[in-house]
């Protein structure tokens, strides 16, 4: 029986989720061990994306992604948290230079596209559709 990568996710998320330090290690190795044994090592990469996806969804983390032109201050990445209403919120903040201003937050699968160029965008819509 083959064992999908999602299985395994969850399996590694049962096996760790109440150990810490050295039991920690001690079960990551044997983790390790098993996928050799199985020769499913090669599947790492998608059993870590399906771990992080299983272990939000079991934790009720909630990832956030905010692009922006330059660094982006500790009060708006509060203030961003506090709008969410969530408590448990893994936040990452990517600077894209090719931004000209404004930014981009994605929650989950739910995205708002606040740019210069979104904005611009909109406009243009808005007036060539009430030309019509």
């Amino acid at each position: 029986m083959r064992i999908s990568p999602k299985q395994y996710a969850q399996l590694l998320y049962e096996m760790t989720k109440d150990e810490k330090g050295v039991g920690l290690t001690k079960v990551v190795k044997t983790f390790i061990q098993l996928l050799i044994k199985n020769r499913a090592l090669h599947t790492m990469p998608r059993i870590e994306r399906m771990y992080k996806d299983y272990y939000n969804v079991q934790e009720k983390v909630v990832d956030v992604e905010v692009t922006a032109a330059r660094e982006v201050a500790k009060k708006v990445m509060i203030d961003i948290g506090k709008q969410l209403g969530e408590k448990n919120i893994e936040m990452k903040v990517c600077e894209d230079e090719k931004l000209l201003g404004g930014a981009r937050i994605k929650v989950g699968d739910y995205m708002i596209d606040d740019t210069l160029k979104a904005r611009l965008t909109r406009l243009k819509l808005d007036l060539t559709s009430t030309k019509n």
